[in-house]
């Protein structure tokens, strides 16, 4: 997925700041991912499965399984919106299901915070640290 790299620092307040906007975000993301779940089991019913994150319409498919690729084309491009905005945030998104880190500086040193429970956490106060 062609989301950004994050440039931003923040601070513990900016991304606790953050997070009812991340858990909105990626709620979203999540029912899109579920909608888009519904309509592969659909596909693959029809014997035309998604395979990988890039889906196109089949000019010589039956019409209901072109209906259903259009489908999952708009499904996809909603989910890269979304990823794409949270990660213009500033945050590094690891997962589309909620896993995001912060970047943040630690005695000199660049960190990583990750929320304890993938932006269900309601404070990075619990968060684990990593050096990069």
């Amino acid at each position: 997925m062609d989301v950004p790299l994050p440039t931003r620092f923040f601070s513990l307040r900016e991304a606790n700041a953050l997070l009812a906007t991340l858990q909105e975000e990626f709620g979203r993301a999540r029912e899109l991912r579920d909608e888009l779940m519904g309509v592969q089991q659909k596909l693959q019913e029809a014997g035309s499965g998604l395979e990988g994150p890039e889906v196109n319409i089949d000019p010589e498919a039956p019409l209901p399984v072109q209906r259903l690729q259009a489908r999952a084309v708009r499904i996809i491009g909603k989910l890269r919106e979304i990823l794409r905005d949270v990660a213009e945030l500033g945050v590094e998104v690891k997962a589309a299901d909620g896993l995001v880190d912060f970047r943040s500086k630690l005695h000199g040193r660049t960190v990583l915070w990750t929320p304890a429970s993938r932006v269900a956490a309601r404070c990075p106060t619990t968060a684990t640290s990593s050096g990069t």
